[in-house]
């Protein structure tokens, strides 16, 4: 499952609306739609806010993400940090090349 399907999925257990999440993400309720439908790209900030706004840890996204669907490249560390092991900004500075 990718990250867009499993917000969605979080959305619509938590009762939220689409117009809700775009309110609170400051961006349009068809913005947000594109989002969850996978047509663009989330930004980390975004998804950060989201979890937010969700009240869910930013690794519950990544848990149920298959590893198919995970960047290509990444050491074994890094795959585990997505998986829960690591805070989110820890991984995202293990990633920037110095």
């Amino acid at each position: 499952m990718e990250i867009h399907c499993v917000l969605r999925k979080v959305r619509e257990y938590k009762g939220i609306s689409q117009e809700c999440m775009a309110y609170h993400l400051n961006i349009s309720q068809n913005c947000y739609h594109k989002i969850e439908s996978g047509k663009v790209s989330m930004k980390v900030e975004t998804l950060l806010a989201a979890a937010a706004v969700l009240d869910t840890p930013i690794t519950d996204f990544f848990a149920q993400v298959q590893s198919t669907h995970l960047p290509q490249g990444l050491t074994n560390m890094q795959l585990d940090a997505l998986k829960g092991g690591r805070s989110w900004h820890n991984l995202l500075f293990s990633l920037v090349p110095w």
